[in-house]
C-alpha cells in the first residue's frame, strides 16, 4: 500500500479496497497523468514484487478511447498483456499525456523472470464496475484527481 487515507495523505499514492471475489485500488494524484501512473503502479503492486525489477528496456504505449474512463481501462489492459502475454514487468512508469480520449507513456522494465520475479496473483482484468474518475477540488484553490478501479482476478 502506498500512501493512507485522511488528511495526512500524500499528493500522489493507492490504496487496496475490499471487493467481493475481486480486488479494487482508490487511486489519487494532482493531475490525471498522475492518477494512471499510480493505478498503474498499484496494478503491479498486486501482481508481482518490483523491487527486484531491473531498467533493461522500455516499450511505448499509445491508445485512444471514447472518454477518460475507457482510457484507464485501456491503459490497465494494455499493461495486463504486456504482463501477461509479453511477459514484461515494468520497473518504472512515464504517462507522458492524458487526455479523456488518448494514453501516451513509456514503460520500462525487463522480461519476466520467475527465479528473481515473485508473481503475487493473476489478475484477469481491469473492470468498469463502479468506476469514477474525477477531479476534486481542495480548499487551497488546486484540486486533485481521485478514482476507485475493480479488477476481475
Amino acid at each position: 500500500m502506498k500512501g493512507s487515507p485522511g488528511s495526512s495523505r500524500p499528493p500522489a499514492g493507492y490504496e487496496p479496497v475490499e471487493h467481493t471475489a475481486d480486488i479494487g485500488l482508490r487511486v489519487w494524484a494532482p493531475s490525471v497523468e498522475g492518477l494512471f501512473t499510480q493505478a498503474a503502479l498499484g496494478l503491479f503492486s498486486f501482481l508481482v514484487d518490483v523491487e527486484h525489477v531491473r531498467v533493461r528496456e522500455a516499450r511505448r504505449i499509445d491508445l485512444e478511447a471514447a472518454d477518460i474512463e475507457e482510457a484507464l481501462v485501456a491503459w490497465l489492459q494494455e499493461l495486463l498483456y504486456l504482463f501477461d502475454v509479453q511477459r514484461f514487468v515494468p520497473a518504472g512508469i512515464d504517462v507522458e499525456a492524458v487526455t479523456p480520449k488518448e494514453v501516451h507513456a513509456v514503460v520500462r522494465g525487463e522480461p519476466l523472470d520467475r527465479r528473481r520475479h515473485e508473481i503475487r496473483m493473476e489478475i484477469k482484468a481491469a473492470t468498469y464496475h463502479g468506476l469514477d474518475i474525477r477531479p476534486i477540488p481542495a480548499e487551497n484553490g488546486t484540486s486533485r484527481w481521485e478514482c476507485t478501479i475493480i479488477f476481475d482476478t
